[in-house]
């Protein structure tokens, strides 16, 4: 860690914490499922943002996804070591997945309105279900896939936290209000909230 990597840090971490207020947010809305497309806007931003904090492009040569070592923080992986086996583990692990999401992200990026919502379930037990249409192939997302993801993805952000804590603090910056407002609320935190019964309460 040094300062050119926490300077960079801003608005990843910002794009993350977005991503669980959203994530959170849809978790928690009842009424959604009488007009799903009004309040979709949440699951839009979720399914935009995690290929943005999560590097990941087709590769030509194995016809496959792969962590782009030039993208995103994966610039910083020199420094930050766990970085690459983080990110290739949370890839291979929801890889089919994270497939779905780049397919989405692709179309809601360059031709929105040929994504289309055809129906969404939620229950006491289910917090949704979506079914999307995209050029004729149907696209399921479910709420079980999507957090696994988000936090494993959490998980590897508190881990990058932990590494501006120890900078700050060997630099003597601990009280400065960047370093605060990057450290102030732990990612793995968010954990929390979606391993608890509380969830749709607190969403």
């Amino acid at each position: 860690m040094n300062t050119e990597i926490a300077n960079a840090l801003s608005g990843y971490f910002d794009t993350l914490f977005a991503l669980n207020r959203n994530l959170i947010t849809f978790c928690g809305m009842e009424a959604y499922a009488d007009d799903p497309w009004k309040l979709h806007k949440y699951m839009q931003a979720v399914i935009c943002f995690l290929p943005q904090l999560i590097p990941y492009s087709f590769s030509r040569n194995t016809r496959q996804y792969c962590i782009s070592l030039n993208d995103g923080l994966m610039e910083f992986s020199d420094s930050l070591p766990f970085l690459r086996q983080d990110y290739e583990a949370i890839l291979q692990k929801h890889y089919a997945f994270l497939v779905k999401i780049k397919e989405l992200r692709n179309k809601y990026e360059h031709k929105m309105h040929a994504v289309d919502l055809t129906s969404a379930g939620s229950g006491s037990f289910m917090l949704f279900d979506l079914c999307y249409h995209v050029n004729g192939q149907k696209i399921t997302i479910s709420a079980g896939n999507l957090i696994a993801v988000v936090k494993d993805l959490n998980i590897l952000f508190s881990k990058i936290q932990q590494e501006v804590r120890q900078f700050a603090y060997r630099e003597g910056k601990q009280l400065y209000p960047y370093y605060i407002r990057l450290s102030r609320i732990d990612f793995a935190d968010f954990n929390k909230i979606y391993d608890s019964d509380l969830l749709k309460i607190v969403g």
